[in-house]
């Protein structure tokens, strides 16, 4: 299943990171929200392959990537907030998915490493978040 499932989920995650530089600003959130929701699909179609597992907490990180970037774009003051709001968010979930991820014959060998940057990740857009 993972050999099926995670080149799609990076590919969208890419097209996603790609749009938000392009500064299309729709299409980059819809794309970080098909990967999200494609990797939800995936974790339950496979639930015992730790690889599968990690793939939705690294799609909310990326949709939060794709939120920061977006704060850094030129915008009201009010939308960048509630971008680094939903970036917060984003980072919270990949926190909560790599909490569940379980290892699995070692792998995978950074869940505890990425579990710690999406935290970090998630109190700096928080702390960007009140500063706006």
């Amino acid at each position: 299943m993972y050999a099926r499932c995670a080149p799609f989920v990076s590919a969208i995650s890419k097209i996603a990171k790609t749009l938000v530089a392009r500064r299309q600003r729709t299409a980059a959130l819809n794309a970080s929200h098909k990967a999200v929701a494609a990797a939800q699909a995936y974790r339950v179609l496979d639930p015992s392959n730790g690889m599968t597992q990690a793939m939705l907490p690294e799609a909310y990180a990326t949709a939060g990537a794709v939120l920061v970037a977006l704060a850094g774009q030129p915008a009201l003051p009010a939308q960048r907030r509630d971008d680094w709001s939903q970036a917060r968010d984003s980072y919270q979930k990949s926190a909560d998915a790599w909490e569940q991820v379980q290892i699995q014959n070692g792998w995978p060998k950074d869940r505890d490493v990425q579990l710690i940057r999406v935290r970090a990740e998630a109190a700096r857009c928080a702390a960007a978040a009140e500063a706006r």
